[in-house]
């Protein structure tokens, strides 16, 4: 006995059914009619296999067509025909209209079965190129096989070495979980026997196998009618493959869906391949874009100092670049744009950075430093490739705070006042590695206590919103609501006023805000930086101490585009954030003159972060406390939420990594 139809199969078979059921009464309708009539009507029999035909299978269509001759040959009884010449000619006639029927329907039925794998592969297509992540894309295709072309499937991927990567299983409503857990296991096994998958296979999905009967008389579990792996090659090299499962509810597989399987191996192979070396580019232009910008900024005396940079491509690299060094006679800032993306690109940038700290020592200004970085483009001989840069020297005395610049064709500066004022800094020039002897504007600057001066490149005033580009006018608009924030708040306002349309620009962004700071209401600073797909980051922050502590820490995480995680990983992270900086604060006992130290970093697959503080530090014990002991409560909520986490330096450093779920 048949074990019980699901609803959805029961749906899903019905059409066929009652078209089955309509052409065996048509023709038993005929037969009753042309018994009691003296009109021949044998012929019109084939009325039945000829309606079968346009939604019933090529089985079905032939018992039709079979019980259409039949009825023929019955028929020629009352008639008192039976055997005659006429009646073998109707007959046959019968029986060619009836093979006629059946050959239309397997036709009809190829036609369809291409016509769903056409639709799959297209719908494949899509799937493939909607992520680079090897992760999303075998669960996306497991999940779409399993709706038109197998019961039960897995993908899994190699590393390089060979190893499983990954592994995504679904299954259909002929599949039960249990087959889809023994198939995840076997596709995330070594198997020794690689030259007989399908077997290895069967051994582990056997012990499924009972003999027992089911509530309607039905076995239990039954092994799979049909197992097809399909190695997923590309360029040479097998980077998975995907295993295919009929269980005995269906047929097994014919040679369409061998071809649509291959074709849909071959797609993912290319399209995984593609993604690796993507990847692999996005990583290569990672370490070098990390060569040319500070990994921390320094700690300037009478200065906050905070830099926001944007790559507008993860694989080309861009020509920005800024700096903060120590020199003989005290610190300096740069900032600049090499023409161009590349390799070729960010050479140029290494050399240009590095010259200047080279010449920043013996140069006797700002102006003398960019002249001598104007003559070592020149003997470099770059042809088309020039350099816009403004270096900054940075003065801080008990007389207070100044700033000499020397502006080298770069955009200009903007100056930040404490009632909000922003003002235009007028030294203008000539971009380096074109002329000789560029004409370069020099100027120098005073900040009152809480004023800023912005330095940024044209990636900024570039930048196209929905009323054209911000300019230099909207990026005075923007700074005008900064005049009591921060450092590192100024840069984020500017970056976010930049930033709606920016994932469609093809130019970096960097702002580099220098922030002359109060005696008794230090801010925060640091460096924050985000990548064009929005799934990479880093904060290296200096948080200010006291109450507003983890407010601040949680702005920080927004800089790291944390509305594109998973809801429930932003939630996750803004609340451990919370809790640690909290704890942070109160062990400081809300001094507001001790740093905070907040680092993290979001890739892909995790998002780290590292808190840091002097105070007295954490004690690894997450059991919950007793009901009279408040202090452990804190720990407990950190273990609950974050994947992993510990302490370092005795405690005064706090981590966490969270996996990423979306």
């Amino acid at each position: 006995m048949r074990a019980r139809l699901t609803a959805r199969q029961r749906i899903g078979r019905t059409p066929a059914d009652g078209v089955l059921l309509a052409a065996f009464l048509i023709d038993t309708t005929i037969a009753v009619v042309d018994a009691y009539t003296a009109a021949v009507l044998i012929n019109l029999v084939v009325v039945g296999p000829l309606i079968a035909a346009t939604r019933v299978g090529p089985r079905r269509t032939a018992l039709i067509s079979l019980y259409a001759v039949a009825l023929g040959l019955y028929e020629g009884i009352p008639h008192h025909i039976f055997g005659t010449v006429d009646h073998l000619i109707r007959c046959t006639a019968i029986a060619l209209t009836g093979g006629l029927a059946v050959w239309s329907s397997w036709l009809r039925q190829r036609s369809e079965v291409a016509q769903r794998h056409v639709a799959l592969l297209a719908e494949a297509g899509a799937v493939l190129s909607a992520s680079l992540d090897d992760a999303a894309t075998t669960r996306n295709i497991s999940n779409l096989v399993v709706r038109g072309l197998a019961d039960c499937c897995a993908v899994h991927t190699f590393d390089r070495r060979g190893n499983v990567r990954h592994v995504a299983v679904a299954h259909g409503p002929h599949a039960t979980q249990d087959l889809a857990e023994a198939l995840r296991a076997w596709a995330a096994a070594s198997h020794a026997e690689a030259d007989a998958p399908t077997e290895t296979l069967r051994a582990a999905i056997r012990p499924l196998v009972g003999d027992g009967e089911g509530d309607d008389g039905a076995r239990a579990d039954r092994p799979p009618a049909a197992v097809m792996v399909v190695p997923m090659t590309a360029r040479g090299h097998t980077l998975g493959a995907i295993t295919f499962v009929k269980t005995h509810a269906r047929r097994p597989f014919d040679e369409g869906e061998r071809q649509a399987a291959t074709e849909l191996a071959s797609r993912c192979a290319l399209a995984l391949d593609n993604a690796d070396q993507y990847q692999e580019r996005s990583r290569v232009a990672g370490t070098l874009q990390d060569s040319l910008l500070p990994a921390r900024l320094p700690r300037v005396p009478g200065y906050e100092i905070a830099a926001r940079f944007h790559a507008a491509d993860e694989v080309e690299v861009g020509g920005d670049f800024f700096d903060v060094f120590p020199t003989a006679n005290g610190w300096a800032a740069v900032i600049g744009d090499v023409t161009g993306k590349g390799a070729a690109a960010a050479a140029i940038t290494a050399m240009v950075r590095y010259t200047v700290r080279a010449i920043a020592d013996s140069a006797p200004g700002p102006g003398a430093v960019m002249a001598a970085l104007n003559n070592a483009l020149l003997r470099e001989h770059l042809d088309e490739r020039f350099c816009t840069a403004m270096y900054a020297e940075l003065r801080s005395s008990a007389g207070g705070t100044t700033v000499r610049v020397c502006n080298a064709g770069h955009p200009q500066a903007l100056v930040v006042r404490a009632d909000g004022r922003v003002e235009l800094v007028a030294a203008r020039g000539m971009a380096l590695g074109i002329a000789a002897d560029p004409p370069l504007g020099t100027e120098e600057i005073a900040l009152a206590a809480g004023e800023k001066l912005v330095l940024y490149t044209d990636g900024v005033t570039e930048a196209r919103l929905q009323a054209g580009m911000l300019g230099t006018s909207g990026l005075t608009d923007a700074l005008a609501t900064c005049g009591a924030e921060d450092a590192v708040r100024t840069g984020e306002r500017v970056y976010r006023a930049a930033e709606p349309l920016s994932a469609a620009s093809n130019d970096d962004m960097a702002v580099l805000v220098l922030r002359a700071a109060p005696a008794d209401a230090c801010g925060d600073e640091g460096l924050a930086r985000t990548g064009a797909s929005r799934r990479h980051g880093v904060l290296h922050l200096r948080l200010r101490g006291g109450p507003a502590a983890p407010s601040a820490a949680r702005r920080a995480l927004d800089a790291l585009e944390l509305p594109v995680l998973a809801p429930e990983d932003a939630h996750r992270a803004s609340l451990l954030v919370s809790e640690i900086v909290s704890n942070t604060v109160r062990h400081a006992d809300g001094d507001a003159a001790d740093a905070i130290g907040f680092d993290a970093d979001l890739t892909p697959e995790t998002l780290a972060v590292e808190i840091r503080d002097e105070g007295t530090g954490f004690r690894l014990d997450p059991r919950r406390p007793p009901p009279d002991e408040a202090s452990r409560r804190g720990l407990v909520l950190i273990d609950r939420l974050a994947d992993r986490w510990g302490t370092r330096d005795e405690g005064r450093a706090v981590w966490f990594e969270l996996d990423r779920r979306g």
